[in-house]
């Protein structure tokens, strides 16, 4: 799976630790994903670089979010994608519902883990 290793890439061997937890794998629910390694790639290089968003180039990209109602040119878009996409962002305000996990109250990483493990158990059993 090696291709050309640009300045901000990440390497196949740091990448090998979490290939693993990507979603798209195959033999998983749902189709393969094909641009994990690109997508990874992007936010590493807007993180190093503290570049904005809109300096990545558009290659590869597709629109995921609907246009508004009031705009006079709809845009065409996939919908099964963006019903995963919603249920991603549902997620997350579900998760960031307790105080403590939206604020990363936790003073290192493995006691804000565990919060967030609790938090996914209590929604799952429909506790709160």
């Amino acid at each position: 799976m090696s291709c050309v290793q640009h300045r901000h890439d990440i390497s196949d061997h740091v990448r090998s630790f979490w290939n693993r937890a990507f979603p798209g794998q195959a033999g998983s629910w749902g189709g393969v994903a094909q641009g994990n390694r690109r997508f990874i790639d992007a936010v590493f290089w807007i993180l190093r670089t503290g570049a904005p968003w809109r300096d990545l180039s558009p290659s590869g990209m597709q629109v995921v979010i609907p246009s508004g109602k009031n705009r006079k040119e709809q845009r065409k878009y996939d919908k099964h994608l963006y019903r995963h996409r919603h249920r991603v962002e549902n997620a997350f305000l579900h998760l960031k519902r307790w105080r403590s996990i939206a604020t990363r109250y936790a003073k290192n990483a493995a006691s804000f883990v565990v919060a967030a493990q609790i938090r996914r158990i209590a929604l799952w059993a429909k506790v709160s």
